[in-house]
């Protein structure tokens, strides 16, 4: 089967959704011929011969105009199509439907069309009141013939948009990458005989991370705190830290390379997700199959892979004593954390391994090709 991914996340930009789309690509490429069109501003990675950089976003265009960038990407949809003459297209994004609705429009045959809902954004739009935001979506929801998306909250918003089937895959992880047997080589850190709290998350608002940089002054001293992510808000809480005397017990060295986020995973004793929105993390998947629990906010579908007490802890949104206190329960409960960090693993080998996820995606692209 030739299936086109079309996406406006890869790596080696970093994100949940940039690894999703890579490992997803790498599996079906096992038994299938797959394209990436990856729509960017990053047209000078050099990748392999499946990926086309195309700079077709809304900030290659007049005035960041999305209508523009639907008309380029479409323009450039037309070509793949006839030129890979795929037998399905996967797109990556909800608002890559404006371009493929466009070719839907212009092309006879076109080929059927998968998009996987991934975003906590489009949830975000989902829960505005904005008339102009409920028709945009309703416009998207168009254009798909089969949904996928990775959370039960993200499943309920997409049937509300759209008429098409909505199916719920979760995100995977490779858990032989990524597992308890690894062996870190971080000795810039000084962890020795610290409880060591690990976040992986960029700064922005959504992710929460002022809550758990507010927790930092309700643990105890020998918590370590070891905050991964760039973004807006990190200058702020780095300056909030410093204000407080608590620069010795938090480490903050910014955005780190997916293939060296394991060992972190494997230094740490616990992970933690403030989210204040989210699908089912990646973040999350790949600490758990490291053997690491989470703590979780009770949002979109942390709840579903977080099960509180088992394999992790929920604790409820901007709450920086709820966040302290799960992290001071585990750090004086060393056979609770053992006994969490079997049953994380577990879970993740049992539910979200990528051929597994891979699997499910196949049947999907089966039923709408035999169709």
């Amino acid at each position: 089967m030739k299936v086109l991914t079309i996406t406006y996340n890869y790596p080696p930009a970093v994100g949940g959704i940039e690894t999703h789309v890579d490992e997803l690509t790498d599996e079906l490429s096992d038994r299938h011929e797959v394209e990436v069109l990856w729509f960017t501003n990053d047209t000078d990675s050099e990748l392999s011969s499946r990926i086309r950089q195309v700079a077709a976003t809304a900030a290659d265009c007049p005035g960041d105009s999305m209508v523009l960038a639907a008309w380029k990407q479409a323009k450039v949809l037309m070509e793949h199509v006839d030129d890979f003459d795929p037998d399905v297209i996967h797109a990556h994004s909800m608002g890559l439907c404006y371009g493929l609705g466009l070719v839907k429009l212009r092309m006879l045959g076109t080929p059927p069309v998968v998009v996987t809902n991934h975003s906590s954004r489009f949830l975000n739009r989902f829960y505005s009141d904005s008339f102009s935001t409920t028709l945009k979506q309703r416009v998207e929801g168009a254009v798909p013939d089969t949904v996928i998306t990775p959370s039960e909250e993200l499943k309920k918003a997409s049937q509300a948009v759209t008429s098409a089937p909505v199916v719920e895959i979760p995100n995977g992880v490779d858990t032989e990458r990524f597992h308890p047997d690894v062996e870190p080589e971080l000795d810039e850190y000084d962890t020795e005989g610290r409880f060591v709290v690990l976040t992986t998350r960029r700064f922005v608002p959504k992710n929460g991370m002022k809550y758990l940089v507010k927790s930092i002054p309700h643990t105890d001293e020998d918590v370590f705190f070891l905050l991964l992510g760039d973004g807006p808000e990190r200058k702020q809480l780095r300056r909030w830290i410093e204000d407080r005397g608590l620069s010795d017990r938090v480490a903050m060295p910014g955005e780190i390379p997916n293939e060296e986020i394991d060992e972190y995973y494997a230094l740490a004793d616990v992970s933690v997700l403030p989210s204040l929105k989210e699908a089912i993390s990646i973040s999350a998947l790949e600490s758990m199959a490291n053997g690491t629990p989470v703590i979780g906010t009770a949002v979109g579908g942390l709840p579903e892979l977080i099960k509180d007490g088992a394999n992790g802890l929920i604790v409820e949104p901007k709450d920086p004593e709820a966040i302290a206190s799960a992290i001071t329960s585990l750090a004086n409960d060393p056979v609770l954390l053992d006994e969490m960090s079997r049953e994380a693993r577990e879970t993740i080998l049992a539910n979200y391994s990528w051929g597994a996820i891979g699997e499910r995606t196949e049947q999907i692209y089966r039923q709408l090709v035999s169709d």
